[in-house]
């Protein structure tokens, strides 16, 4: 029997396979670095990498909707 309904699947792989390559080469990384931060430093709660990251894995991911951050759990600590 065939079933359709997606069974066990995980967004946590997908966003190990790309830390994995990302982290060594230094990507997201280097594209923090060369983003100009126009926040008042007073009131940033996160840095720029761990904002840009955490997007970057939820669209390698396949979410594209920036409030599922919590739900698959890729928050950089």
């Amino acid at each position: 029997m065939v079933q359709a309904d997606g069974g066990a699947l995980t967004w946590d792989a997908a966003a190990l396979l790309v830390r994995q390559r990302d982290e060594p080469l230094g990507l997201t990384g280097g594209l923090a670095g060369s983003v100009v931060d126009r926040r008042e430093p007073s009131t940033v709660g996160h840095e720029e990498l761990s904002l840009l990251g955490q997007r970057i894995y939820q669209i390698a991911c396949g979410s594209e909707q920036c409030t599922d951050a919590d739900h698959l759990g890729l928050t950089r600590r």
